[in-house]
């Protein structure tokens, strides 16, 4: 079978996603706006944040994102375990991916060029944008 390098699709989450339900809803229980009616504004603010936050890594299955906003909210995080595998392979493939496209960006030619090849860059993009 051919290596694919793209992003599964498709990953059978069955082992995982009882795990991170049950530390995504710890999360929505603390942070949902609809429960912090009698909380300050900057809190308020700061939790529902953290609740987008919260939402959209459960979408995307970042089991990682998960346990780094519970951290910040003191709720015991789970235990990765081989079950885990697959959600962490997917999602370290979609960040290569991101990465590998940041490389084709003038902002990442110029932080890993040289003083000299910077000057370059420098100088092109000046002219292309004033002149």
């Amino acid at each position: 079978k051919p290596v694919d390098d793209k992003v599964e699709d498709v990953i059978d989450y069955s082992d995982v996603t009882s795990d991170v339900k049950k530390l995504y809803r710890k999360i929505v229980t603390k942070t949902h706006p609809d429960k912090l009616i009698d909380v300050e504004d900057s809190v308020k603010e700061e939790l529902t944040n953290l609740f987008e936050e919260a939402v959209e890594a459960f979408e995307k299955k970042d089991l990682f994102c998960l346990m780094n906003i519970a951290d910040k909210l003191n709720i015991k995080k789970i235990d990765i375990n081989e079950s885990h595998i697959p959600l962490i392979k997917n999602r370290a493939k979609e960040l290569e991916n991101i990465l590998d496209k940041s490389k084709d960006s003038t902002v990442y030619v110029w932080y890993t060029s040289d003083e000299e090849e910077r000057k370059k860059i420098l100088n092109k993009y000046l002219t292309f944008m004033f002149f």
